[in-house]
C-alpha cells in the first residue's frame, strides 16, 4: 500500500508539472533564435534549457512507468529495420555526445528486420544511451552494437562510465533506486529508468 501511494504521489505531482514545465521551455526555444543574446545570456539561457530538460525527461519517465505498471502499454508489432533503429537513436544524442566530447559510434549491425514495437524499443534504447551518456566522464566513448540469433535480437549499449558498484548490481531495477556513485555524481537521475527499461523489455518477450 505504501508503495503504491508513493508512486501515485509521484505520478500525480508529474501530471501537475509536466504542462506548466512545457510552457517554462517554449519561450526558452524562441529566446534561442535571437541573434543579439550575449555570449554570456546564451550560456545562462543554454543552462535553463538544459536543465528544464532533464526535469522533463524525469517527468516523462515517470508518466511512462505509471503506464507499464499499470499495463495500459500496448504491444503493436511491425517489422523494423534494425540499422535503421540504431542510426535514429544515435542521431538523438549526438550533441549531448558532442558537449562532453564522447565519442558516439555503432561498432556492428546486420542488415536486419526485427518484429517488435517501435515505440517501446524508442524508450528502451533512449534510457540505456541517456544513462551511458550522462554517466560517462569527458572524453569517453559510448558504443551501440546489435546481433541477431535465430529470433532473438541482442541489442548492446558499452561505455566508458563510472560503472556500478558491485555490491549494488542487485539493486538496480528496484523502484527509485539510484547506485551510490551515481547519486555523488550530482547528475538528476529518477531511479526509474532502469526499471521502466526492463518492464518494457519484458513486455517484448525479452
Amino acid at each position: 500500500k505504501y508503495y503504491d501511494e508513493k508512486i501515485n504521489f509521484f505520478v500525480n505531482t508529474a501530471h501537475n508539472i509536466r504542462t506548466p514545465l512545457s510552457l517554462v521551455l517554449a519561450p526558452l526555444d524562441n529566446l534561442a533564435n535571437d541573434s543579439n543574446l550575449s555570449e554570456k545570456s546564451r550560456g545562462f539561457l543554454d543552462m535553463a534549457h538544459r536543465n528544464g530538460n532533464k526535469l522533463l525527461k524525469m517527468v516523462t519517465e515517470l508518466l511512462d512507468f505509471q503506464k507499464v505498471e499499470q499495463s495500459a502499454e500496448q504491444v503493436r508489432l511491425q517489422d523494423i529495420e534494425l540499422p535503421m533503429l540504431l542510426r535514429v537513436q544515435l542521431e538523438k544524442f549526438v550533441l549531448a555526445a558532442q558537449e562532453k566530447h564522447i565519442q558516439l559510434s555503432i561498432e556492428t549491425c546486420p542488415q536486419q528486420q526485427i518484429h517488435s514495437d517501435v515505440k517501446m524499443m524508442d524508450l528502451i534504447l533512449e534510457n540505456l544511451l541517456s544513462n551511458a551518456i550522462k554517466y560517462t566522464p569527458q572524453g569517453g566513448k559510448v558504443t551501440l552494437s546489435a546481433s541477431v540469433e535465430g529470433k532473438m535480437a541482442m541489442i548492446h549499449v558499452c561505455d566508458t562510465g563510472i560503472g556500478i558498484p558491485k555490491a549494488e548490481i542487485k539493486s538496480i531495477f528496484k523502484t527509485f533506486f539510484r547506485a551510490s556513485n551515481a547519486i555523488n555524481s550530482q547528475e538528476m537521475g529518477s531511479g526509474l529508468g532502469l526499471m521502466l527499461t526492463r518492464k518494457l523489455v519484458e513486455k517484448l518477450g525479452g
